[in-house]
């Protein structure tokens, strides 16, 4: 199977912004575009499962800001490490805290290609 065409990938802090993005590149014409949500953990369950932290009752930094369940304590500390639960996913320069891509499919085309470039950059996307 040959496909043909080129993926333009758009990495976004903003969830809404990700989406008008998406928005825009299908009404530019871009019918094959999704939006995935990027994260190191499996993020089922999250909201379904709350705790009160004040406990002490978690097992790492990554549980309890990231919603990792991590099946071994290297793991978490592995994971505790990552800039989402550090804090620092937010305007440090060397961790951007891109949670989620905009993926849109081109012709292939050079033109096609910077189109929806020049989109995912319009609403603050990384490319």
């Amino acid at each position: 199977m040959q496909i043909e065409g080129r993926s333009v990938f758009g990495f976004f802090s903003d969830q809404d912004a990700a989406r008008q993005a998406v928005q825009r590149l299908r009404q530019a014409g871009f019918s094959d575009t999704q939006l995935d949500a990027l994260s190191a953990t499996s993020q089922e369950g999250r909201v379904d499962e709350p705790f009160n932290p004040s406990t002490g009752r978690f097992a790492s930094l990554s549980q309890l800001v990231m919603g990792a369940d991590p099946s071994e304590e290297t793991s978490g500390i592995l994971l505790s490490a990552d800039a989402s639960a550090s804090g620092l996913a937010t305007g440090d320069a060397h961790a951007q805290g891109h949670g989620w891509m905009v993926v849109a499919l081109t012709d292939g085309s050079d033109v096609q290609v910077e189109r929806a470039v020049k989109i995912i950059k319009s609403h603050g996307g990384d490319v």
